[in-house]
């Protein structure tokens, strides 16, 4: 689609000469022209309406479920801090931040449905590559990832200073990748559903749950 809005400018820069300066613009106002059809055209309208049907599906049918397998599994402390969110890997930062380079070209996971207070703890604005953190992992290995949290160890988790700041005190996560329902291969997950809370639980409990609360992924693939 950018490429498409975008074509006829680049043409016409790539086939004229023009000096640095003008190029540069010339192309910055193809990208604007695209993204705008991007942002504003039908398939985001489509998108949106989609992913209501998904939120609504999460928060009667999928979500509930979830808690109720999770609340068996778990202490009562560790449910009662209980937390799950979807992610999904389809954000593009339109500016690079300041800890790590994130351009239009690369995407990022982000949270996009909830139950918890992700959005009171600001956790629901931040962005993770495929790289960073237990959700990162789930999504490039295309495994799930379960595990109790160790931050003295920063670097084996690849955090930005930002995501360690908003998420210091998550005691044990599950991830557990979340494929196309045409993606019959499991090749390349679209988003990863997490599950979180502050108590460091047993990681043989957490792999039963995760195992146990799999089949959710699917559903939510179904979705998407």
């Amino acid at each position: 689609m950018l490429l498409l809005a975008g074509g006829p400018v680049l043409t016409a820069v790539l086939s004229e000469d023009l000096s640095s300066v003008h190029r540069f613009f010339v192309i910055g106002v193809a990208l604007l022209l695209a993204g705008c059809v991007y942002y504003f055209g039908p398939e985001r309208r489509i998108r949106q309406a989609s992913d209501s049907k998904a939120r609504r599906m999460l928060n009667t049918f999928i979500f509930p479920k979830i808690k109720q397998k999770a609340k068996r599994a778990l202490p009562d402390g560790a449910a009662s801090e209980l937390r799950f969110n979807v992610m999904l890997y389809r954000y593009r930062d339109r500016i690079p931040n300041s800890e790590r380079k994130l351009y239009l070209f690369h995407k990022s996971l982000k949270i996009e449905f909830y139950d918890g207070d992700y959005e009171q703890t600001g956790e629901v604005d931040v962005k993770w590559r495929p790289d960073e953190g237990l959700c990162g992992k789930a999504l490039s290995s295309n495994k799930m990832f379960v595990q109790k949290l160790d931050f003295q160890h920063r670097e084996e988790w690849n955090m930005t200073r930002e995501q360690f700041g908003l998420t210091g005190d998550v005691g044990s996560v599950i991830s557990i990748p979340v494929y196309a329902d045409e993606d019959e291969e499991k090749e390349s997950a679209i988003g990863v559903l997490n599950l979180d809370t502050k108590q460091e639980i047993d990681e043989e409990k957490l792999q039963q749950l995760g195992e146990d609360i799999r089949i959710y992924a699917k559903y939510i693939g179904w979705l998407l």
